[in-house]
């Protein structure tokens, strides 16, 4: 694979994921005496789609912003240009440098026009933009991100998901360590 031959420091992962209530927050499981049923009242009002948009290197997570509708082409462009422009607040070095490849997944607003202005753009920069292949999560060391964002958002803050969504799904990416993303590079076979 191509990127297995690259520096594992300068592969950055993109992703986007959507959350709505009342799904975010919503756990699978829950307890009760035995005999008697289990029983959680929630309030089931859907709400309007909340996007995390977020860049991810093996030693955590980069930029992370949320948006409150769907993901879009133009908001896929906006999040590169910012991201372009940030610093990691421990390193005080730029998040995307020269020689890094952003690695992004096949959604459909990441190709046509947005995939040329956004190919030009980290050209521009010294970048390279990949796609993921079709139907290779199990390439993708953000895949399991989502898990502990699931699991985050379900069980340490699910009172917080039903007052303040946004707030939730902030405190739940704050979460995710330098040590998670390393181990999730390693275990999709970017690290040795």
């Amino acid at each position: 694979m191509y990127v297995e031959d690259k520096d594992p420091s300068s592969v950055k992962f993109f992703v986007e994921s959507g959350f709505q209530l009342p799904d975010a927050g919503h756990k699978n499981y829950g307890y009760s005496p035995v005999g008697e049923t289990c029983i959680e009242v929630r309030s089931y009002l859907s709400t309007a789609n909340l996007t995390l948009n977020f860049l991810v290197g093996f030693d955590g997570v980069k930029c992370g912003k949320t948006i409150e509708e769907a993901s879009n082409a133009v908001q896929f462009l906006r999040f590169f240009d910012e991201a372009s422009q940030t610093v990691d607040p421990i390193t005080q070095i730029p998040i995307l440098e020269v020689g890094d490849i952003a690695v992004v997944n096949n959604l459909a607003a990441h190709h046509g026009e947005a995939e040329r202005a956004l190919r030009r753009f980290l050209n521009d920069l010294g970048m390279e933009l990949l796609f993921l292949p079709v139907y290779s999560p199990d390439m993708y060391a953000v895949e399991e991100v989502f898990s502990k964002l699931k699991y985050l958002l379900n069980y340490r803050y699910s009172e917080l998901v039903f007052q303040n969504l946004e707030y939730a799904v902030l405190m739940a990416i704050e979460n995710v360590t330098a040590a998670d993303l390393y181990g999730y590079y390693k275990h999709v076979g970017y690290l040795v």
